[in-house]
């Protein structure tokens, strides 16, 4: 008989492809006979045959007891495909696990090193805790091979036990300290590898080892091997302060000299967190002798390794490789906070990274120019990063005062559309110079009508949703800085004012949201506003309903405040045309405002808070209707004036006392500090809450006796319920015929097994009964005994029939299914 070979079965399985699942399951029949057979050969074959079928995603789990035949195999290449086999099909829970101890103990004791390597690579893969404490006493003493071969691959084989087993390591430590000395490099490369990926948990345990890992890496030219030393390094400084004056000579003379651009990027990466470079210190700025360290104090050969470091990380930004450049950048974000200076002064490089196709270098260059500003230089970068977002052909901080009411929202025309029009970046662009520009309470501004402006610009970028961070800004700004309100208030109404911002809405991201802070703050400032007319009729305007309701709600406080500010003569009076407020004859001023401007912006104001007082929105329709009762009244009271004696009704110039005062910014910790007066008790009752009313007892009230009360489940109907505890049961037909005919009887046949509670006092006016049945929610429906509905489908538990006969009203109670049956006396 010939069997197929591994070769035969790919060719079937190609050539089968229409029937694939059906020649692979006959193959399969074929190979379960093969792997009974005691022919090793056949037998062998047949294992490597299923592990193919196996990575077809064919389950050979079945087979585990004839993959461990094959791996006692003598002949090597039995034994190759065994282990093989196992390594790919054996899991932690497989249960012929327990026979490989001495299987794999034996070929690892073999004098064919094949053998023993064989062994070592598959237990890697199917060590479980049980092996590793059975074997790890012969891997650890294998440690000392006379191959260095099988040294190599035993160090290797134990960092998979260690994993399993960690008690194997505290045995195993010296010897792997006496590998790390070893004659052959690779073993010694093994033994490095395992000691840095053991090191990532804890690598205080391995300081001992630092003098052998010194000496490897002042010694070896291997740059994996010391790519690997370099990191573990990294990690054990912090450790071990003294190991930093140790190292600096080292590693700073590598990245001089290393060809390798891997290699110099893990020495000046662990040069800068391994605290070999400290933060620099002002010349002027006193230093306490007490708390300067080794770590912290600015050493002379720092600045000397942060320069190297910092003149090479610009060659990897030059690079036109675009990983290199992005580690370049990325070390220079770690290197920023202790040496500011030395980054600072290849900004323009970095500057230029902005301007990259990879967005993953644009954020990460991102990330190190928002570190970077200083007072002095904030406006350079803003303004360059303005010049990626916003959309106009050309925007420069000199521009920014002047904001274009129409188009400024559109999609970008300049050359830098890609970058422009990329939402997720600008809004990321946006949300840093937001944050550093507002930083310790915009310690970093000096000009705040250059900001606001920027503030401004910010809103009309396509694709950037940041209204309620600058909204909030906007505010603080304009409460803080007293200087700004007025440039505030005339750009912010030109915003307002702005249709085509205002069809932003239609975007599913948008910065409509500011509107809330230009709302208020105009109305906030009504002093400032130049034409309060156009401004009121735009707030209450139908187009404003396509707006969100707090900015609706922010539009009718505004309209009301630049209406009193108007007919008081408070606002500013545009250019070209007559003050509104004049001297009269005893020289009090006077309002000059025309009765039939006055009314048709009354009327105008009225109409639109009508409109509005029927928004959906509650905030919105409570300030349109007060507003509206507001103006009405202004209204009603001029009404009975003639045109000759004209003038602006007293009740509305009084309208202005409603919006007396200003805000004022106040530290949010400012309540804690205001000592509580002595004798005031914070925790106590303003006034003594109400004694509880208990009804006092009628005599005419009876006395809730011998009354049976169950809570029973809902049954189907048809079906009888019995109580838990035997009580005898009491029929009332009598009851039943009056109350609800033929049904009588079976609405109320069951057993009482709970005694009833006796209330304190019953009220007849109210019709309730106190009682403290647990676990049950009162309901309000209730229903007449005469005749019985439809409503009970269920059984419930029979009172006293001489009480029943005195229900007039039957309550139903339902939680969870359950039912309650409470007495009414009438």
């Amino acid at each position: 008989m010939f069997e197929k070979s591994l070769h035969d079965l790919i060719r079937g399985i190609r050539a089968n492809a229409s029937q694939e699942e059906r020649y692979i399951r006959a193959c399969l029949d074929e190979i379960r006979m093969e792997v009974k057979r005691t022919d090793l050969d056949v037998k062998a074959n047949a294992i490597a045959k299923l592990f193919y079928l196996h990575m077809l995603g064919y389950d050979m789990n079945w087979a585990a007891f004839h993959i461990i035949e094959v791996m006692s195999s003598q002949t090597l290449a039995h034994k190759r495909v065994g282990y093989i086999a196992a390594a790919i099909s054996f899991r932690q829970d497989t249960n012929v696990l327990m026979l490989c101890t001495n299987l794999i103990k034996k070929d690892l004791q073999s004098n064919n090193y094949l053998e023993t390597a064989l062994a070592l690579n598959g237990l890697c893969t199917i060590v479980t805790p049980d092996l590793g404490r059975d074997l790890s006493p012969d891997l650890i003493a294998m440690m000392n091979h006379s191959r260095a071969y099988i040294r190599k691959r035993v160090i290797l084989c134990l960092y998979k036990v260690f994993l399993k087993y960690p008690e194997a390591l505290r045995v195993a430590v010296p010897r792997l300290k006496d590998r790390l000395e070893d004659s052959d490099p690779s073993v010694v490369s093994a033994a490095v590898n395992v000691v840095c990926e053991l090191a990532r948990k804890n690598p205080k345990s391995y300081l001992p080892l630092a003098p052998q890992l010194f000496t490897i890496l002042t010694t070896s030219t291997n740059n994996w091997l010391l790519i690997k030393i370099v990191k573990l390094f990294g990690a054990l400084c912090p450790l071990e302060p003294r190991l930093i004056k140790k190292l600096v000579n080292p590693i700073t003379n590598l990245i001089q000299t290393t060809s390798a651009m891997s290699l110099a990027y893990e020495c000046i990466l662990t040069a800068i967190t391994g605290g070999m470079i400290s933060a620099e210190v002002d010349a002027g700025a006193p230093v306490d002798p007490a708390n300067a360290t080794l770590a912290n104090a600015d050493r002379p050969q720092d600045s000397v390794l942060a320069k190297i470091c910092v003149t090479k990380l610009k060659v990897f930004i030059a690079d036109s490789d675009q990983n290199l450049k992005y580690l370049g950048l990325f070390a220079l974000c770690k290197l920023l906070p202790l040496r500011p200076k030395a980054v600072g002064e290849h900004r323009d490089i970095i500057l230029d990274c902005l301007e990259d196709k990879d967005i993953s270098i644009r954020m990460r260059a991102l990330e190190l120019v928002a570190s970077m500003v200083t007072k002095k230089n904030v406006v350079v970068i803003v303004d360059y990063l303005i010049k990626q977002i916003v959309p106009t052909p050309s925007t420069s901080v000199e521009d920014l005062g002047v904001v274009h009411g129409t188009g400024d929202h559109r999609q970008p025309t300049s050359a830098k559309l890609s970058i422009a029009s990329d939402g997720g970046y600008g809004s990321e662009v946006i949300a840093r110079i937001l944050q550093f520009c507002s930083q310790d309470t915009y310690a970093l501004v000096s000009d705040f009508r250059w900001y606001v402006a920027v503030l401004v610009n910010f809103v009309r970028v396509r694709g950037a949703s940041v209204g309620m961070e600058v909204s909030s800004q906007l505010i603080d700004i304009c409460v803080r800085v007293e200087g700004v309100r007025e440039f505030a208030v005339a750009i912010l109404t030109e915003l307002i004012l702005d249709e085509y911002f205002l069809e932003s809405t239609a975007f599913e991201k948008n910065n409509t949201d500011v509107l809330f802070a230009a709302g208020w703050i105009v109305g906030e400032y009504a002093r400032f506003v130049d034409n309060p007319v156009k401004l009121i009729r735009f707030t209450v305007s139908p187009l404003i309903t396509h707006l969100p309701s707090s900015v609706q709600a922010s539009y009718i406080q505004a309209a009301l405040k630049i209406y009193s500010a108007w007919i008081n003569g408070a606002t500013r009076t545009p250019e070209g045309a007559a003050d509104l407020m004049v001297l009269d004859e005893e020289g009090h001023k006077k309002n000059t405002i025309s009765k039939e401007d006055f009314m048709a912006v009354t009327q105008q104001l009225l109409q639109g808070m009508g409109k509005l007082s029927g928004s959906v929105d509650l905030e919105v329709q409570e300030r349109a209707s007060n507003a509206y009762q507001i103006v009405n009244l202004i209204t009603s009271l001029d009404l009975g004036l003639s045109f000759g004696a004209w003038a602006v009704p007293e009740a509305a110039l009084q309208l202005a006392a409603l919006f007396e005062g200003e805000l004022k910014p106040v530290d949010p910790d400012a309540q804690a500090l205001v000592a509580v007066p002595e004798g005031l008790d914070l925790d106590a009752w303003i006034h003594d809450p109400e004694p509880d009313v208990v009804p006092e007892e009628d005599e005419h009230t009876p006395e809730l006796k011998d009354v049976g009360v169950e809570v029973v489940r809902k049954v189907k109907k048809g079906k009888k319920t019995e109580g838990e505890v035997g009580k005898k049961k009491k029929k009332a037909s009598a009851v039943g015929e009056d109350a609800a005919g033929s049904r009588g009887q079976h609405f109320f046949d069951a057993e009482i097994n709970k005694k009833p509670v006796k209330s304190p006092s019953f009220n007849t006016d109210t019709h309730s009964i106190l009682s403290e049945t647990s676990n049950v929610a009162l309901v309000t429906s209730s229903v007449t005994v005469e005749p019985l509905p439809e409503l009970l489908p269920s059984v419930f538990e029979t009172m006293e029939a001489e009480t029943i006969a005195a229900l007039s009203t039957f309550k139903l109670c339902l939680e969870k299914e359950e039912f309650l049956l409470v007495r009414y006396f009438g």
